[in-house]
């Protein structure tokens, strides 16, 4: 496509009109997009760290993170330049909302239990989305969460590992992290402790904004008052184990938080309305029962008994109404059974002895058998549960004192290979935090030193999931590396051991990911432009094209490469070639004297001849 000096380019695009936020690197702006007339939110570094070298880096990592995600719920990429060596910026669709943590401290603002829980599903899908794509928010919280009516949008994505990583200058690496980390008003505590985000990260930070709609359903009285308290209660019960100190123990991933929403709500559902059943086909021996003991009672009456005897349960209305009506029917078509002012009762037929022996036995039985089952199953003076405490990484007499201070008998010691030292406790059986009668045993697990694991494959997982596989297998996440490529971003080129060696576990293995940047090619100046698009497309860049008139070459060849060749770039990132247009030179002005006559032998402007 031809350039264009007259449209506005990049920061110079867009004017801003008032202030929508900051953080401690950033500030966003309500802008003007002057080329689409439209407004947009314009997030840049702040004008007083436009000297700060790291500050730089974060923010530019942090646009990074979002620039080619495309998750619903969080607002769409527009434009964005700069970098670690100018000051970075970004444009993305404008969100006029509050945020989560705007709306708790207006103090007026509720929501009901049922949008409570609408509202942390979205939220909770969008969160699944963001990982999918690879991403790991790193600073989420209720500060960053913007609530539209029930549709939630996720702000300030954090820096990803390999977009804070600088080989070169590892402290400055660290650096990065700690004072974003530092920065952050709902760090996990693993991100306090020094550790790079995961996706148990988020999960922590989903639970802290729970943690602020949970307020917000405090104030609201429109939910029916059961199913209210229901809700409220189960979303509580998810934000604790949501915000667990140990990652371990919270949901790990967003997929098994909508597993657990999809639960809650249908936990909080009424149960449905009976259908009343059809009584017509009920057997009669209640009814011929009834009438023997009761002789002299109505319709009604003998309905509403047998229902209690056939079904062991009060009759409703409508129920007894059709017993009675069938009743009634069948007194119709039997004359036996007739009554009326001259008609006499039945007698009752008393019961004999032998009977009424038979019957008294049979009780004394039951009664019998229900006492036994009771001492059996329900020994008297049982002891109350207790519950296995924590022991690892305790020596073998100290766990036993614990054990048997707790209410358990220990018996039994098992050797088992752990990360812990040889001769320490690594575990019980059963494990920390089971349920058991005082006095059962326990058994404990004695370690036996680090045993050996193979490297699981991590080739294409992201970092989170590669923490993940790692801590499955016993093993921990190492130093990251980051090479250049055609990959995507963040995927797991290798590792260090590679795959299947096999290791102590609790090593710590080293990753070589991509870092999502390509660098553009050498040799393109003087080159015909399609093999140079060709080339640029096989680098996994994209070329445009601007012409420019010249009488030295011809039409099609490559005069500049913008950036220059070498320059590092996103995948996908674009690179402008500047592409000659030939134009015949101006002819000599004519001159007086006569016209020399030029020799065979005289100098000749050569043809220009493009490159191959």
């Amino acid at each position: 496509m031809n350039g264009d000096a007259s449209i506005p380019r990049g920061r110079e695009r867009y004017t801003a009109l008032r202030p929508l936020g900051a953080d401690a690197f950033s500030i966003t702006s309500v802008a003007r997009d002057g080329l689409l007339d439209r407004d947009v939110a314009l997030t840049e570094l702040r004008p007083e760290l436009a000297d700060d070298a790291v500050a730089a880096r974060i923010v530019a990592a942090r646009i990074a993170s979002a620039a080619d995600l495309s998750v619903p719920g969080v607002p769409e990429v527009f434009d964005h330049g700069g970098g670690r060596a100018a000051r970075p910026w970004v444009v993305t669709a404008l969100v006029a909302a509050p945020t989560v943590q705007d709306l708790v401290a207006d103090g007026r603002s509720a929501r009901d239990a049922e949008e409570l829980l609408a509202v942390a599903r979205t939220l909770a899908e969008t969160m699944r989305e963001v990982n999918a794509g690879g991403v790991v928010h790193g600073a989420l919280g209720p500060d960053i969460v913007l609530l539209e009516g029930a549709r939630t949008w996720v702000t300030g994505l954090g820096p990803q590992p390999w977009e804070l990583l600088s080989p070169s200058d590892p402290a400055g690496t660290a650096e990065a992290w700690s004072r974003f980390t530092a920065s952050l008003r709902f760090a996990s505590p693993e991100q306090a402790a020094g550790e790079a985000p995961g996706r148990r990260s988020d999960v922590y930070g989903f639970g802290r904004v729970l943690e602020s709609l949970l307020v917000l359903g405090e104030r609201g009285e429109d939910a029916p008052p059961v199913v209210a308290v229901r809700l409220l209660g189960a979303l509580q019960r998810l934000r604790e184990s949501c915000v667990d100190p140990t990652p371990a123990r919270r949901p790990a991933s967003f997929a098994a938080v909508l597993g657990e929403l999809e639960r809650i709500e249908a936990a909080a559902r009424p149960p449905r309305e009976s259908r009343p059943e059809d009584v017509s086909a009920w057997p009669t021996a209640a009814l011929a029962t009834i009438t023997t003991v009761h002789p002299q009672a109505d319709a009604d009456a003998v309905a509403t008994e047998r229902i209690r005897i056939v079904r062991g349960r009060p009759a409703t209305p409508a129920t007894a109404t059709a017993t009675a009506g069938a009743g009634a029917a069948r007194s119709a078509r039997s004359p036996k059974r007739a009554s009326g002012p001259g008609s006499r009762p039945r007698p009752r037929r008393p019961w004999s002895p032998a009977a009424r022996l038979v019957v008294a036995g049979a009780a004394v039985l039951v009664l019998t058998a229900a006492v036994v089952a009771h001492a059996l199953l329900v020994p008297a003076g049982s002891a109350p549960d207790v519950v296995v405490p924590q022991v690892a990484g305790k020596t073998v007499e100290e766990a036993a004192r614990t054990l048997t201070a707790s209410g358990a008998v220990v018996a039994g010691q098992h050797p088992t290979a752990s990360s812990y030292g040889a001769g320490l406790v690594s575990g019980t059986d059963p494990g920390p935090g089971t349920s058991i009668s005082a006095g059962q045993t326990v058994a404990l697990l004695v370690s036996t030193g680090p045993g050996e694991t193979p490297v699981p494959q991590l080739a294409g997982l992201d970092v989170a999931g590669a923490r993940d596989a790692l801590a499955a297998s016993g093993l921990t996440l190492g130093a990251i590396s980051a090479r250049d490529g055609v990959d995507r971003a963040g995927a797991v080129l290798g590792t260090a051991p590679s795959f299947g060696a096999r290791v102590p576990e609790g090593t710590a293995i080293d990753l070589v990911i991509a870092s999502g940047r390509v660098r553009v090619p050498a040799g393109l100046t003087g080159q015909a432009s399609q093999p140079v698009i060709d080339a640029l497309a096989a680098a996994g860049l994209h070329a445009q094209t601007v012409t420019q008139d010249t009488s030295e070459f011809l039409t099609g060849v490559v005069l500049r490469v913008e950036p220059g060749e070498g320059a590092r770039l996103a995948l996908g990132g674009i690179v402008t070639l500047t592409v000659a247009r030939y134009v015949p030179p101006p002819a000599p002005p004519p001159t007086d004297g006569p016209v020399p006559t030029p020799s065979a032998t005289a100098d000749r402007t050569p043809v220009p001849v493009a490159t191959p």
